[in-house]
């Protein structure tokens, strides 16, 4: 078995091997950055035991070499369809059925086997992918991709804690490249990519500003991520719930 991680920040270059991939997304939020931050801190105090961390680590070895290689059947495999909406659901599913199928190979100590000697997959293997697999099968609904994701629904907080600030309906406040860099704290680089990668896909339009000839922003599209994220979870937990 050969396996690797790529990463980027320009996945429409890389579409098609994006859609053979699970994908995942950094997670650049301030509450993430202050864990790192606080493990940095640890590890340089010498709060953290490197003997502890090694032993867990070979642990963990020690438990993956007393796997036996199984075939396994999953008599679910049928009754979980994902998100229509996904991007290439058929390579997506083959995805999913492939990580059931691992999580049911971690689990065979707990597993019946039928006469075949074929590992059974059980609901909990199921639940088990649906929670691990969850953000990935999100993105591939998402027609943004992870960071400009995260970076979007920062901007849409931004902006409507600027518009109640303001007496104003956050639909219609305006925002401009530098404001935006120096409230989320991100590079101008950074900023610029984002703006044109929202501009072109419509979520963003820009216009001048005065006679400064300043650009302004404003987002035309106000999409509920967080009902999308809700909507999809639901459905795939109410049909495992349902088996």
């Amino acid at each position: 078995m050969i396996a690797s991680l790529a990463c980027t920040t320009r996945g429409e270059i890389y579409e098609d091997n994006i859609s053979r991939s699970f994908l995942i997304a950094v997670d650049e939020s301030k509450e993430q950055t202050l864990k790192i931050i606080r493990y940095q801190n640890e590890v340089s105090a010498g709060m953290i035991d490197p003997q502890e961390q090694k032993k867990t680590s070979q642990f963990i070895q020690n438990c993956i070499r007393l796997l036996k290689p199984y075939e396994v059947i999953n008599p679910y495999a049928n009754k979980i369809q994902l998100p229509e909406s996904a991007h290439k659901i058929r390579r997506l599913n083959e995805l999913y059925q492939s990580f059931v199928k691992q999580i049911t190979l971690l689990n065979q100590y707990q597993r019946k086997q039928d006469k075949q000697g074929r590992l059974i997959t059980e609901t909990a293997d199921l639940q088990t992918a649906c929670e691990i697999l969850f953000e990935s099968i999100v993105l591939k609904v998402d027609e943004l991709d992870g960071s400009l994701r995260q970076f979007f629904e920062t901007l849409k907080g931004h902006l409507i804690k600027k518009g109640k600030a303001e007496n104003n309906s956050h639909c219609d406040t305006q925002f401009t490249q530098r404001e935006i860099r120096q409230t989320l704290n991100i590079s101008k680089a950074q900023s610029k990519r984002f703006f044109n990668h929202l501009q072109s896909m419509e979520y963003i339009t820009a216009k001048y500003s005065g006679n400064q000839r300043k650009v302004c922003y404003k987002v035309d599209y106000w999409d509920n991520y967080a009902k999308v994220r809700a909507q999809i979870k639901d459905d795939l937990m109410n049909q495992i719930a349902g088996l």
